[in-house]
C-alpha cells in the first residue's frame, strides 16, 4: 500500500487534522510541531510541498497540559499542495529547545504519504 504508515493521506482543498497524544501526565505546553512534506530529502525547506507549523494550545481542541495537541491544516493551505506521493517528517521542539522527530521512525525513514487530488472545486 502507497499510504503512509504514520500519517493520514492528505486531500488536497480538504481540512486536515491529526490527533498528537503524548499521555495525560505529560505537560506539552509550548511544545511546537512541523509537518514538511517534500519531493526529495535534500531539498531546501523553500521548495516543500507543504511546510506546516503550529504550537500546542494553537487550536481550540487542544489540551496542552494533558498531553493532547491536533495538528490542523486548513482547507485553503491542502489546496495548494500539488498531488503525488511524498517523503515527509513531523518533527517537535520543546520549549527547551530539544528537536525530535517523532515520525516516520528511523527504520521507516522513506515512508511516504500521498496528496491525493480533490474532485469538486466549486464548494461554496
Amino acid at each position: 500500500s502507497l499510504m503512509a504508515v504514520f500519517l493520514q493521506d492528505i486531500r488536497q482543498g480538504d481540512i486536515y487534522v491529526t490527533k498528537l497524544n503524548f499521555g495525560t501526565t505529560n505537560n506539552i505546553t509550548g511544545y511546537q510541531f512541523w509537518l514538511t512534506i517534500k519531493e526529495d530529502f535534500d531539498l531546501p525547506d523553500s521548495q516543500a510541498v507543504l511546510n506546516f507549523h503550529t504550537t500546542a494550545g494553537d487550536y481550540v481542541g487542544d489540551d496542552p497540559t494533558h498531553g493532547v495537541a491536533y495538528l490542523v491544516i486548513p482547507p485553503e493551505t491542502t489546496k495548494l499542495c500539488t498531488p503525488g506521493t511524498y517523503y515527509y517528517d513531523l518533527q517537535v521542539k520543546t520549549p527547551q529547545g530539544t528537536i525530535i522527530t517523532i515520525v516516520p521512525t528511523v527504520d521507516r525513514y522513506k515512508d511516504k504519504i500521498v496528496i491525493a487530488p480533490e474532485v469538486t472545486q466549486g464548494t461554496v
